[in-house]
């Protein structure tokens, strides 16, 4: 009912009324149709007039327009392009506003992409600009968009503080356009910090807004919002209601992106009342639209979404294939790299702060030296002095309000950067740590294995066995410091591939042979199974010989004395695959939540008090990532583990 009162109250203001909210009147109905139709019609016109060689002038005027429409309409891919291309024509005719909005549309259609350290580089070069030439909206638009980039990456105190400060300046712009944008941004951040009545505070200022202009897509974005925040205080009539009637309005107006996001919304209002055949059909939907949309953070709301439902149906086997698809997603959305990206640009955009500041503190200086030589060269009444002296007193107060500020900020830097050295320690320290220990045993054994050779009474079987339990303990250290190397290389970001036609299947079958005497000293089954030879694919020979061997050692390492392991190569579609089988005691639930995380310690120990670096997973992960593939690990507590290596086929033409 609150709802109802609330469009009725609002379309009043607006002097068109809707009546009830699940009914869209005629008057919407034409405005959504004229939308749409003056929308394919303006985007045809604006392509055939940059078909016709207009000036640079023109053409950057019609590139921003294209640009918008291509977003609107979904083509992420085309947009960027269109939008560069205007980049570049602004540059070249030194046209800095519009320098600003073509760099806030990059953002945001890499925004659209999952690519946010990109959409961060963007939006931070657009607001260094828009604060050099002092223009109201590009400022807030810049923090707005800065807002709900940090938003999705998880860094909610930065996207609240970037969201007010839009707020701050499109209200001294007055831009009403600016304001519902920012005003949405708002409600959606508190609507997920469930506080619903400050979020439909900010989402009705909106609607106010829009309403008044009569905008399709406003409302069907303020019927979105209301239905959010109807589901969440659990009034799920009105929440489907509200919906599907924003869902019937997106279709109309062809916004792929909404009406992916709004079938997934649908879907959950359907799977909290039970509904889950009709939230399977709205899921399917969803991703038939994202899949065109080529957008990853669309799709991984979906995948969410698809998991819970399946969940709630008792499907675990399809719960879990999409919660592995949601996992692999957001890790390639929030990956290490990304994150040192963001972390580089943010020290950037506070360094140039920084050096601002040091301007304004350097002016402030030379506002003292001017006032005290104002003050020695008059000779004035008791009056004026006391005139100069507040005036001093004032420029000391605000110079030092200026020096606090600048030595705040330097502290801030140094901090920062003893962080990173104390990291950059601990990695070495923890390194330096694994070194001593795990590479004690292996020397221990060697020195007392070459000091029994040393006996000449020994025979020459004798001698030959001890030489290859040499070998064996040479292996393992070499292992070590190859793990270790290479931990370093990807820390710093330095890890170089190559890429190479090579036969996985022979390279399996080498790797299994490599390991066979250490299988046969724990008495353990190990078996290699050919289902197809000559799997080629582009890959790097060594980093993947490194693979195979990480997680060979781990299957012989944690399966019991006489036990079994199986490798096994073929292929499925367009991927090769090595598939290791173990007969350890498998991963934990815990286990899994930092399975490929450095030195993690996990639930299993070795079954012959093998040393372990906590390593090989984390590698073995990076590696085969880096090289296009995929590592899947299948497992349940205490009935062993399957860990799967998948690279896409070589084409073979």
């Amino acid at each position: 009912m609150r709802n109802h009162l609330i469009l009725v109250f609002i379309l009043l203001l607006s002097g068109a009324a809707y009546g009830q909210v699940n009914n869209i009147d005629f008057t919407l109905n034409q405005r959504i149709q004229n939308s749409v139709l003056d929308t394919e019609s303006d985007y045809n016109i604006q392509k055939s007039k940059l078909d016709q060689n207009p000036s640079p002038k023109e053409a950057v005027k019609i590139l921003l327009h294209l640009a918008d429409m291509q977003r609107w309409r979904g083509d992420y891919a085309e947009g960027l392009e269109t939008a560069r291309k205007g980049l570049k024509y602004a540059r070249d005719l030194s046209l800095t506003t519009y320098e600003c909005e073509f760099l806030y549309r990059i953002g945001r259609l890499f925004w659209n992409l999952g690519d946010y350290p990109h959409s961060l580089e963007s939006h931070l070069e657009e607001l260094r600009l828009a604060e050099k030439i002092g223009q109201l909206h590009l400022i807030a638009q810049s923090h707005f968009a800065l807002g709900i980039t940090y938003y999705r990456y998880g860094q909610n105190d930065n996207a609240f503080q970037q969201l007010k400060l839009a707020y701050d300046f499109a209200v001294k712009d007055n831009n009403k356009e600016d304001l519902i944008l920012i005003l949405n941004g708002l409600g959606n951040y508190y609507l997920t910090e469930k506080n619903y009545k400050k979020s439909e505070e900010y989402y009705l200022q909106s609607l106010r807004l829009h309403s008044s202009d009569g905008l399709a897509s406003g409302t069907a974005d303020s019927l979105t919002n209301l239905g959010l925040i109807a589901l969440a205080e659990g009034e799920y009539d009105k929440a489907l209601s509200n919906l599907n009637q924003a869902l019937d309005i997106y279709t109309r107006l062809k916004y792929k992106r909404y009406i992916a996001n709004t079938h997934r919304r649908i879907a959950t209002v359907l799977r909290t009342t039970g509904r889950l055949h009709e939230a399977y059909e709205h899921l399917d939907k969803a991703i038939e639209y994202a899949s065109e949309l080529k957008s990853p953070d669309v799709m991984l709301d979906i995948y969410a979404e698809y998991s819970a439902s399946a969940e709630k149906s008792s499907d675990f086997k399809l719960a879990l294939a999409y919660e592995k698809k949601y996992s692999a997603l957001k890790e390639q959305l929030r990956s290490d790299h990304n994150r040192e990206i963001i972390a580089g640009l943010e020290s950037q955009y506070k360094f140039d702060q920084q050096q601002l500041q040091i301007k304004i503190l350097k002016s402030a200086d030379q506002l003292k030296l001017v006032e005290i030589g104002r003050r020695r060269s008059q000779n004035l009444a008791l009056l004026a002095g006391l005139s100069v002296v507040i005036i001093i007193t004032g420029a000391i107060i605000l110079i030092q309000r200026y020096r606090l500020k600048a030595e705040r900020q330097t502290l801030a830097v140094n901090k920062e950067a003893r962080i990173r050295a104390e990291s950059a320690e601990k990695l070495k320290t923890k390194l330096f740590e694994i070194a001593s220990h795990d590479l004690k045993v292996p020397l221990r054994s060697l020195y007392a294995t070459a000091d029994l050779i040393a006996d000449s009474k020994l025979d020459y079987i004798d001698i030959k066995r001890l030489a290859e339990n040499m070998r064996v303990d040479t292996l393992h250290m070499r292992s070590l410091v190859e793990a270790f190397l290479t931990a370093v290389a990807i820390e710093n970001g330095n890890l170089q591939v190559k890429s190479e036609r090579i036969d996985l299947a022979d390279l399996a079958k080498n790797a299994v042979e490599g390991v066979r005497l250490i299988a046969q000293g724990k008495k353990q089954n190990l078996k290699y199974i050919v289902s197809n030879n000559n799997l080629w694919v582009n890959a790097d020979h060594i980093r993947m010989r490194q693979v195979i061997d990480n997680i060979l050692s781990n299957a012989l390492k944690f399966s019991p004395i006489g036990g079994s392991i199986t490798v096994n190569t073929g292929f499925v579609d367009l991927w090769a695959y090595v598939e290791i089988t173990d007969s350890g005691p498998g991963f934990t639930p815990q286990d899994f939540a930092k399975i490929f995380q450095p030195h993690a310690a996990l639930s299993a120990l070795p079954t012959a008090g093998e040393d372990s670096s906590g390593l090989g997973l984390f590698i073995s992960h990076e590696l085969v990532t880096l090289q296009g593939g995929r590592l899947e690990v299948e497992s349940q507590p205490n009935s062993g583990a399957v860990l799967r290596v998948l690279l896409p086929l070589a084409n073979t033409t």
